[in-house]
């Protein structure tokens, strides 16, 4: 059996920092995204990020309607669908 056994208050002693975003994302993307409507907030380009790399379709809750119209933007050669009346009206 390969693995190593670490102490757990050892193990986390020697955490790696992790930025989500930066793993899924350049730099160059997140301006782009911003200049397309999307906040600049870490949560708006996290889930953003994860929203582009998913083979699924998307579920998003935004009552600010912020990244309903970033996605509307980024995704305007496709053909999506807004099912909640009220964001219809958004433009």
């Amino acid at each position: 059996e390969l693995g190593l056994s670490i102490p757990a208050k050892q193990a986390s002693s020697k955490a790696v920092p992790f930025d989500f975003k930066r793993f899924l994302v350049t730099e160059k993307e997140q301006l782009q995204w911003r200049s397309q409507g999307l906040p600049s907030d870490q949560l708006s380009v996290e889930n953003a990020a994860v929203i582009l790399q998913s083979s699924l379709f998307p579920f998003i809750v935004g009552p600010s309607g912020g990244t309903i119209r970033w996605l509307k933007n980024q995704l305007k050669n496709q053909q999506i669908e807004v099912t909640d009346q009220r964001v219809l009206g958004q433009q």
